[in-house]
């Protein structure tokens, strides 16, 4: 008998003040009411053989031009299931309107940080890799899906060589404004924390986040079949939140409080990144001296 996955998602409404009352559709498991709930406060929780009740939808001519970006971190191609489960959540965006790309970053040749701090100088690192080619394409984006398998109860060495490169653009806060999520595969356990952990990242990049999705399928080879429900209603909901704009009074503190500590490096640096210290005034991150 196949073993049914387990799938853990963490969300937030567009609307935190909504009761999910609207997910209760006829002849609908009273687990989604329920849930609903609880996603209010943005809440962990787990459904076995269950998704997520389709998320509210805007007509066609109401969504503004989006894109989404996806940075897979597994190193097995087409074989991946963390891939595979990306692609449900990126179908979900482009039925909702989106444009979508998906890097896979076992395809990049990214060279580890080495701290030189050069960086620092003027924001261009000194390996002329494969780091900028998928930075250029999360700039361009509205939404970033941070997407990973889990190894030894973190994020795959790949994921984590291009996250410890990002450590500019989280000083400078490169991609604020923009929306995303995090996904996650196990085979067992370790899911929940990955997604908290990729989702932190997301912040410290200015990233405001809905949600994520961690699902350990051991060994039943359809397990991601059954939760591409969920995964596509996750897309849906990234694409509906880049068009809606909503702010969650928790990131936003939490956000603010990265920016505490990024400031004494932009103020630092104000003589030879100049372009950055007077973005970091605009938008009102930091006051003149």
């Amino acid at each position: 008998m196949a073993i049914s996955p387990t799938v853990h998602c963490t969300g937030l409404f567009t609307n935190p003040n909504d009761s999910g009352d609207h997910l209760h559709r006829p002849g609908s498991p009273t687990i989604f009411h329920t849930f609903a709930h609880r996603l209010t406060k943005g809440t962990a929780f787990q459904v076995l053989n269950n998704y997520l009740a389709p998320s509210p939808t805007l007509s066609p001519e109401v969504m503004r031009r989006m894109k989404i970006t996806a940075v897979v971190g597994s190193p097995r191609g087409a074989r991946s299931r963390t891939r595979k489960l990306v692609q449900f959540v990126l179908a979900g965006a482009e039925e909702a309107g989106a444009e979508i790309d998906l890097i896979d970053i076992a395809d990049l040749q990214i060279t580890p940080c080495t701290a030189c701090e050069s960086c620092s100088l003027d924001g261009t690192c000194i390996f002329p890799d494969g780091y900028s080619i998928a930075y250029d394409r999360m700039q361009d984006a509205d939404g970033l899906v941070l997407a990973s398998p889990v190894y030894v109860d973190n994020v795959s060495g790949q994921m984590k060589v291009f996250i410890d490169r990002l450590a500019d653009a989280m000083r400078y806060q490169d991609f604020a404004g923009k929306y995303g999520c995090s996904i996650v595969t196990t085979r067992v356990s370790g899911g929940d924390a990955v997604v908290d952990y990729l989702n932190r990242v997301l912040n410290y990049l200015g990233v405001t986040t809905i949600g994520g999705m961690s699902v350990a399928p051991d060994s039943d080879p359809e397990a991601l079949d059954r939760v591409e429900p969920a995964a596509r209603d996750l897309g849906r909901r990234l694409a509906l939140a880049i068009n809606e704009q909503p702010r969650y009074p928790d990131q936003d503190a939490r956000m603010a409080e990265n920016r505490k500590h990024f400031a004494h490096i932009v103020r630092a640096n104000r003589d030879w990144r100049t372009d950055g210290y007077e973005r970091w005034l605009r938008e009102g991150w930091i006051k003149e001296e």
